[in-house]
């Protein structure tokens, strides 16, 4: 069974989250996830999960509609998030990636907590699942 999912992140988007930025955006086909689920993120450069918290939503959206619903507090800043949109679009249209990432899922999470795991396997760019029995990602 899911439990939640674990995410990279820059050492950027980390210090975001740490100043209350709690709404993250991901093209991914992770159709399991629902709220109250886990979700952790981990920073890339410091090779550990520095975040977890609890899914709150989430919604699939324009890159206009999350601007205008979420700008105060997304992680990603409209420009990184314009590019990551148009990059993962032109992936889409080149039939490179799967249809199902013609649009991104927008995570909005709450009760932010620090830790500090190291991952037993590799954290993919799209992210992993996290089970039910363990807070390790598979």
């Amino acid at each position: 069974m899911i439990k939640g999912i674990t995410f990279p992140i820059s050492e950027e988007n980390y210090y975001r989250i740490k100043q209350g930025k709690n709404v993250f955006v991901k093209y991914c086909t992770f159709k399991q996830l629902k709220p109250n689920q886990v979700i952790q993120f981990y920073v890339t450069p410091r090779k550990k999960i520095k975040i977890k918290a609890v899914i709150k939503s989430i919604e699939i959206l324009q890159l206009g509609e999350i601007i205008k619903k979420y700008r105060n507090e997304l992680i990603q800043n409209e420009e990184e998030l314009s590019k990551y949109m148009k990059r993962n679009m032109k992936g889409v249209l080149r039939k490179e990636m799967p249809r199902d990432y013609s649009k991104p899922l927008v995570f909005r999470f709450e009760d932010i907590e620090d830790c500090e795991i190291s991952p037993k396997s590799r954290i993919w760019t799209m992210g992993v699942y996290i089970r039910t029995d363990s807070n390790e990602p598979i």
